[in-house]
């Protein structure tokens, strides 16, 4: 016997009234329905859905403020909601915050159509959702101990290679990092890949990591 498809259902909070429009008609599809939408997670518990979303979709953008303790309280009220955050570009510091909160998923505003909705069913199956490579950074996971012996120290990097790397930790893009210290923007490119090279890691991401777990750029 075929068995019905569950749709769920999704209310989109926060960004602004055009934003959620948009994001509301990207994400319709035959298993996620929109239900509804409000201009931030306090307007949303305010005047909560009837019946209630299965998903909350909250994007912290501008104005809006998502703070873990308003979170908390709402997955506290609410706690067969899944919580999904948007993030503009979010911290390694910030991620940690929301890692230990009970949120589904927290992924940036870039990510693509596909793949949040890919996001919005894993948190409907009760995975959670997070950037893949500070998992293990933010959980705890590795040792220091472990870490340190399987990972080079600082001295192994020029200052030169420390100075971009401080930067890069923070988010800064090549341009920027070229125009800060006063060089090229092919020097900071090469530059970065011998980083990546000496750390032994794979992108940007991981070296940033490494450099957040011995307070460089922090």
């Amino acid at each position: 016997m075929h068995m019905k498809e569950r749709i769920s259902r999704l209310c989109v909070a926060g960004g602004t009234r055009l934003f959620r429009e948009a994001l509301s008609k990207s994400l319709a599809c035959p298993d996620i329905v929109v239900a509804g939408t409000c201009e931030s997670v306090a307007g949303f518990l305010a005047a909560p859905l009837d019946p209630p979303p299965d998903i909350l979709l909250a994007s912290c953008e501008g104005a809006e403020t998502v703070t873990t303790a308003a979170i908390e309280h709402l997955c506290a009220e609410l706690p067969a909601l899944r919580v999904v955050l948007l993030l503009d570009d979010p911290a390694l510091a910030e991620l940690g915050q929301w890692i230990r909160t009970p949120i589904a998923a927290c992924v940036q505003r870039t990510i693509s159509t596909e793949a949040l909705r890919a996001t919005l069913r894993l948190a409907l199956a009760g995975e959670r959702v997070f950037l893949a490579d500070v998992i293990p950074l933010l959980l705890g996971r590795v040792a220091d101990g472990e870490a340190a012996a399987a990972a080079p120290a600082a001295s192994a990097l020029s200052d030169g290679e420390l100075r971009i790397l401080a930067r890069l930790a923070i988010g800064e893009p090549n341009k920027q990092i070229a125009r800060g210290l006063g060089i090229s923007e092919p020097t900071v490119k090469l530059t970065v890949c011998n980083i990546l090279r000496k750390l032994g890691v794979a992108n940007r991401t991981q070296a940033a990591i490494w450099a957040y777990q011995r307070g460089i750029g922090t």
